[in-house]
């Protein structure tokens, strides 16, 4: 054990003491300074973000796009029977005879609001 304790002249035992304190100093600098970023009520830090036109923006189309989307979920649809159905009619000109046009003008008169009705 002489051998090692004259190699360098630093015996294992004072080596070993030597990483303790290098490990402990180490530790001792990290706590400093994660205290540092940490807020006291002597010295609050305070964090703000501020949110451009164009983000203010993007995030008003984005809601309007949802609310869209949740109408056409919530809207119905036809099925390809009536739709065609419907294409018939047209090209019969069905909506243009005048028992449904004089029906149409009906219901237009009957809802509230319209032209004073």
């Amino acid at each position: 054990m002489d051998s090692i304790k004259n190699l360098y002249n630093i015996s294992p035992e004072s080596s070993r003491v030597n990483k303790n304190n290098q490990v402990n100093k180490l530790r001792e600098e990290e706590s400093k300074t994660s205290e540092k970023g940490k807020t006291s009520p002597k010295n609050p830090s305070v964090d703000s973000a501020e949110i451009s036109s164009a983000g203010r923006e993007m995030l008003n189309l984005r809601v309007e796009a949802n609310k869209f989307m949740q109408d056409v979920r919530n809207s119905e649809t036809l099925d390809t029977e009536s739709l065609e159905a419907i294409k018939l009619k047209i090209e019969n000109k069905y909506y243009l005879s005048e028992e449904v046009v004089d029906q149409i003008v009906n219901k237009l008169l009957d809802l509230p609001n319209y032209l004073g009705g």
